[in-house]
């Protein structure tokens, strides 16, 4: 049975700390030891959601969220920002949709049970094409954009949250929203590109390719290390009025 237990970052036991960074080290061995500690709790220390099994953190989400003045809306806007989704593959059979369900549990905790009638900015970052695909029609409005860079705008707020709530001022982002800082050494994920990250929209694979956030080499995949910040805005009226008008 799945247990999900949240705790503030600085709440975390030595044992559940260890079992979540032998998960980020799983997905990349060139996480340091200190990478939940240093690039998450000491600098903004966000709630992580644990998903258990039998008293192990098989799956894993952080959340930090604040209301801040955006470019999206007149009034200040609730920010959900998902800095780490980590899962252990053998737990597919339990917890297979765990990000989903995390993300819900956490919204209606936050905004309330109608939380679907709020606005909110949703930010996160990935290297995985379909992750985005998944998620993009949900929100009213997506950056960025696979054919443009995003506004002077966006990207001064985007940079501004990097740098003064995330304390990461060494990100590199570039006018596409990408982070530019890349790994040592790529990480291969040819046996999983098909099943686990490519989308069915050849054009997002290969901005994700040409922006170099993942590498391909004849028929062989790697990771970079570079990322894309994903913004979506939710507003549920407006963006069932586009879905109403797009039908017609």
């Amino acid at each position: 049975m799945v247990e999900i237990i949240a705790k503030q970052g600085t709440e975390l036991s030595k044992e559940e700390l260890q079992q979540i960074t032998d998960l980020a080290q799983a997905a990349n061995p060139a996480f340091p030891d200190d990478y939940i500690t240093h690039f998450h709790i000491e600098r903004y220390n966000p709630i992580f959601y644990m998903h258990k099994i039998d008293g192990k953190v098989m799956a894993v989400q952080a959340f930090y969220d604040t209301k801040r003045q955006t470019p999206f809306h007149k009034k200040p806007l609730e920010i959900i920002f998902v800095s780490v989704v980590f899962k252990n593959d053998k737990a597919d059979e339990y917890i297979k949709n765990f990000a989903k369900a995390g993300n819900l549990l956490f919204l209606k905790r936050k905004l309330g049970y109608f939380w679907f009638l709020r606005k909110f900015l949703f930010i996160f970052q990935t290297y995985n094409p379909k992750a985005i695909e998944r998620i993009s029609p949900t929100f009213y409005k997506t950056y960025p954009k696979l054919d443009k860079p995003v506004s002077k705008e966006i990207y001064d707020f985007v940079r501004n949250f990097i740098d003064n709530h995330l304390k990461s001022e060494e990100i590199e982002l570039s006018n596409y929203l990408i982070r530019e800082n890349k790994f040592d050494i790529p990480t291969p994920i040819t046996d999983s590109w098909k099943t686990s990250y490519a989308s069915k929209n050849e054009k997002r694979n290969q901005f994700f390719i040409d922006h170099q956030i993942i590498k391909k080499v004849d028929n062989s995949y790697f990771l970079e290390g570079r990322a894309v910040f994903f913004v979506g805005y939710y507003d549920f009226w407006r963006k069932l009025k586009q879905k109403f008008l797009f039908k017609k």
